[in-house]
């Protein structure tokens, strides 16, 4: 059938409109804005502000001051996801079949399909829980399936399920069992190793240390220095995070305030104005030297401890410094 001339000429003639494409163009723009902040959203709260080295993620996942650098649109969007997860922790104590929940899956995806603007997830949660019955990260996929039948308006792009493993990765690295970040007192004779220039003999198990320092005094900033590049594996760097992300939870470096209420009232390696503390892993002993004030905060010594013990076997006769205990 052919198509009338006045047809062809209209078609002509919207193509070349500009108004027509400026429609079109506000038309796509409309449709994908949503998409678009969402993904906008998981980029500024993954990374964090420019002024604090804190990603604003980790702020959402615990109670303290944000730095002053945040801007007011990512101090709220931190203070509602902060109420939010509230609810959902409660909700989730509360569900009948929390066993089969796979928490941090829950919170991740909680998070990603929440943050920055709105609660599309809202109150009670027990349809949005049972998706994750005896599911795993694994089951993402089909975990989302299910969302996104229970939620229609919910709908999760390539960029969005990336961002879910990635907070998901977070909330399991800052899970470290009581056992794994127990702190004890440094041991005499110990104390170069909590210095760089540690005993000659130690230095092919001293990974590297980290520097900390709280700045304002609320603040978390950290520095890494290398020593031996070739045990710095994924492994080390899972466990540096996860004692790191402990600590700062329970106490020691959660702020300089709370560091030097720590160090008062806990038995400690007198190092000098330092404090000596010692974490230990399976694979790993970290050496603390607090000084809350005094130039930067803290310094982390990081040894491999089956490089330590092979070295210790090595020696003839023991040395007083080189007794770690293990």
């Amino acid at each position: 059938m052919a198509v009338p001339p006045i047809v062809i000429k209209a078609i002509a003639t919207a193509a070349t409109d500009k108004r027509t494409w400026e429609f079109v163009v506000m038309l796509i723009a409309a449709v994908l804005m949503p998409v678009i902040l969402c993904v906008m959203s998981v980029a500024i709260l993954v990374t964090g502000a420019e002024s604090s080295s804190v990603s604003l993620l980790e702020y959402s996942f615990n109670s303290e001051e944000l730095p002053s650098g945040v801007s007011e649109e990512q101090r709220q969007a931190v203070e509602n996801m902060r109420l939010w997860l509230g609810e959902l922790d409660e909700e989730i104590t509360e569900y009948s079949d929390s066993d089969s929940l796979d928490v941090n899956l829950v919170k991740a995806v909680f998070y990603c399909v929440n943050i920055g603007g709105e609660a599309v997830v809202t109150q009670p949660y027990a349809d949005f829980l049972s998706c994750f019955e005896d599911r795993t990260a694994e089951d993402l996929r089909e975990v989302l399936e299910d969302i996104s039948e229970q939620f229609p308006e919910i709908t999760i792009t390539e960029n969005q399920l990336s961002g879910i493993r990635k907070v998901y990765d977070f909330l399991n690295e800052m899970e470290v069992s009581d056992e794994e970040i127990e702190i004890k007192s440094g041991e005499p004779g110990q104390e170069s190793l909590y210095y760089s220039d540690c005993n000659p003999d130690v230095r092919g198990a001293y990974i590297g240390h980290l520097r900390m320092d709280f700045g304002d005094g609320n603040e978390f900033w950290s520095t890494w220095w290398e020593n031996n590049s070739d045990l710095k594996t994924e492994q080390f760097r899972s466990e540096l995070d996860g004692v790191r992300n402990g600590l700062r939870s329970s106490g020691l470096l959660k702020n300089r305030r709370a560091m030097m209420s720590y160090c008062s009232r806990h038995t400690n390696l007198n190092l000098g104005r330092s404090y000596g503390f010692k974490a230990e892993t399976e694979n790993y002993i970290f050496l603390l030297r607090c000084q809350p004030g005094e130039g930067y905060d803290c310094y982390c010594y990081c040894y491999d401890k089956r490089e330590l013990q092979q070295i210790q076997l090595q020696e003839q006769s023991s040395e007083p410094g080189m007794n770690l205990s293990l």
